[in-house]
């Protein structure tokens, strides 16, 4: 729950033993309050300090309560009723727990319905604030606290009503009284009021203490006089002049004094041999003067805080216009000026005189013109009540001036159209700003795609010069390899050493002519066009196996498969990325342990894509690698340990790039790698 009362950072523990103190205290405060048989009093001010503290610190301090709640009850029932501990333990804790839930429930039901736990801030607070946090919650501690009593033999079940009724009213007011002094005492700013202020509220508090000492303590005399409600109109006097302090300490003082005089067999609710009935007539009368002083309090604050808000708006308005303007609107209307300010002459250049003899179709600039004048003849037959544009004025030496332009109409007392009313802002500069930006935008936008087409053409000569210096450089190198072979087999006159430069020579035309191979591959992925068909992954899988089956017996491979989709591929690119994924599982194996790669694949319904993954139990890769391994000839291991020419996986990227989709590397735990494939559902037309 957020605290709306404190946002400093503060530990749980002082507000834990601090809360479990208070209630303790106020709680055998409440005790004199108490009517028979002794579990239920007329005002339980505890129950109000753990609403506040829920409200102010979070859930998390309901430990407090609990604690405080076993201690007041324990000291009434074990040390004056003479319960053994032992007993007692399940009664605190069930008395407790009820406590427990009537606060968070109340914080709850405040927080759920109004979003703030600030049951002053709106009528709307107020009311659930009184029905729900103070009236349903304490039906939870009373139905707990009663039920107990009933059952551990510390109250007549015939009494059960009564004691129910008054446990439950008891914590209602006490919530409603005590809650919002906590809340105000928390809230209020300190040096608020001034002298002759403070007078007057120590004399408020002097009058009200007398005249309910007049109706509750009989001063007047033995009266039968209805005057239980005299105090009423110092309730009202108090939330009038003295804001949250005039809700919480009036009803405070009518509180005190109402209770104990009825208590005593004083005052209007006192009816002789029947005190329960004397206390909820009390009861009654307290719910109904702080609900009336919370609700007062409430409208007025709503209503000040809008009026100051409508006030605030009306002061930033007349700080962002610089200036407003009146023009008549009687029917057939000449668009001539009714008044104006002298800052509409400023901003046009014209004299007051030469703007009066001026209509403002003159003024305004000809392509907005059928604009406004479309919407003025809408304002006068009634079919918008205000409108909004920007539009251009002409100014004197020609140049445009940008306005934002908020125009209404006013009607005389039988609804005829008198004139309009038209406020202006200057908005120019702003105008100007956008156009700048607006050419600025689209130099840049031009620059961007001119680029983009020469980086395309730049890409596209690459690759074409690829594809073709390594097609035409693979005739010499296997001429190199030939005259190598031939070389070795007729020399014999060739000693050991000179056939060995020849065994080198053509090893490194081998690789030479791999390498060539690969990057003949990797310019090939983006030469073909973008062919894509229903393809069952399942069948293309086991057809990269079949060409791998060599490899895969030589390494006593496994290979398992599960269950793979049918997908929209290129039927003659896709299978190459797999082959080169399932070729690096079986190149990378650990020496001490066969190769086991497993294909496997999952829908993604929320992104509407498949994951395809490849994992091995092979060497791994390791975390820093992750972004060099996917670029052309990167190599992580030495050529004596692994050969290839380490442009697969870019093939591969480049394969699933043109596919639409993704390809990472991820580790396959307890070791391996797993590269994980995503691919789209179906594919967008090329």
């Amino acid at each position: 729950m957020p605290n709306q009362f404190n946002n400093k950072p503060y530990s749980l523990g002082l507000p834990l033993v601090g809360l479990a103190i208070s209630y303790f205290i106020t709680g055998r405060l409440g005790t004199w309050l108490v009517m028979p048989p002794g579990y239920s009093t007329a005002l339980f001010p505890a129950s109000g300090i753990a609403l506040f503290a829920i409200l102010r610190y979070g859930y998390k301090v309901w430990p407090g309560i609990l604690i405080g709640s076993f201690l007041l009850n324990g000291s009434i029932s074990v040390l004056q009723q003479n319960l053994s501990l032992i007993k007692f333990i399940p009664i605190g804790l069930s008395i407790g727990l009820g406590a427990c839930g009537e606060a968070l429930l109340g914080a709850y039901f405040l927080y759920r319905f109004t979003k703030s736990s600030d049951p002053f801030y709106q009528v709307k607070n107020v009311f659930i604030f009184i029905v729900f946090s103070s009236g349903i919650s304490s039906l939870i501690s009373a139905a707990c606290g009663t039920s107990t009593v009933m059952l551990s033999g510390l109250g007549n079940w015939d009494q059960f009503n009564e004691t129910f009724l008054t446990w439950w009213l008891g914590d209602a007011i006490g919530i409603l009284v005590i809650t919002p002094i906590l809340i105000v005492h928390s809230t209020l700013p300190s040096n608020r009021f001034h002298p002759k202020l403070m007078r007057e509220g120590i004399f408020l508090v002097i009058s009200l203490i007398i005249v309910c000492k007049i109706v509750f303590a009989n001063w007047s005399g033995d009266s039968h006089y209805p005057l239980a409600y005299l105090p009423f109109p110092f309730l009202v006097w108090a939330v009038f002049r003295f804001d949250k302090l005039g809700v919480t300490v009036p009803t405070l003082v009518i509180s005190i004094i109402s209770i104990w005089e009825t208590i005593n067999g004083n005052g209007p609710f006192a009816i002789h041999q029947e005190p329960n009935k004397s206390l909820l007539l009390l009861q009654t009368f307290l719910g109904v003067a702080s609900t009336m002083t919370l609700t007062l309090f409430t409208d007025l604050t709503e209503k000040r805080r809008i009026s100051d808000s409508l006030k605030k708006a009306e002061e930033q308005l007349k700080q962002t216009e610089n200036f407003s303007l009146v023009m008549t609107t009687h029917v057939g209307l000449n668009g001539s000026w009714l008044k104006f300010p002298s800052t509409i002459c400023d901003l046009l250049g014209y004299t007051r005189e030469e703007m009066m003899s001026m209509k403002f179709e003159t003024i305004t600039h000809p392509d907005d013109l059928e604009a406004d004048l479309h919407q003025c003849q809408r304002l006068i037959r009634g079919e918008i009540k205000s409108f909004d544009m920007e539009k251009r004025y002409i100014h004197k030496d020609g140049h445009i001036i940008w306005v934002y332009l908020n125009a209404s109409i006013v009607l005389d007392g039988d609804k005829n159209p008198l004139h309009f009313l038209s406020y202006i802002r200057d908005i120019t500069e702003r105008k100007n700003l956008e156009e700048a930006l607006k050419r600025h935008s689209k130099e840049l936008e031009d620059r961007v795609q001119e680029r983009t087409l020469a980086l395309e053409r730049s890409n596209q000569d690459l690759e074409e010069f690829a594809y073709l210096a390594s097609h035409d450089m693979q005739e010499p190198l296997r001429k190199i390899i030939t005259f190598s072979d031939r070389l070795i087999e007729k020399e014999d006159s060739l000693n050991e050493e000179a056939k060995g430069y020849l065994s080198r020579m053509k090893k490194a035309a081998f690789r030479m002519s791999n390498y060539i191979s690969d990057l003949l591959e990797y310019s090939k992925v983006t030469q073909q066009p973008k062919k894509y068909e229903r393809v069952s992954l399942k069948k293309l899988v086991i057809q990269v196996i079949e060409d791998l089956s060599h490899q895969i017996k030589n390494k006593n491979a496994t290979i398992n498969m599960g269950e793979l989709p049918t997908l929209e591929v290129d039927p003659i690119q896709f299978p190459k990325a797999i082959q080169n994924l399932i070729s690096n599982a079986l190149k990378y194996h650990r020496e001490d342990l066969p190769p086991i790669i497993s294909i496997t694949s999952i829908f993604l319904g929320k992104i509407k894509k498949w994951q395809i993954e490849v994992s091995d139990n092979g060497i791994g890769i390791d975390d820093k690698y992750y972004n060099r391994i996917f670029k052309p000839f990167e190599r992580l291991h030495g050529r004596s340990e692994f050969e290839g020419s380490g442009i697969g996986l870019a093939i591969c990227q480049k394969i699933i790039d043109r596919h639409n989709g993704t390809i990472t590397v991820q580790k396959n735990l307890p070791f391996g790698t797993t590269f994980v494939i995503t691919l789209p559902e179906k594919q967008k037309p090329s």
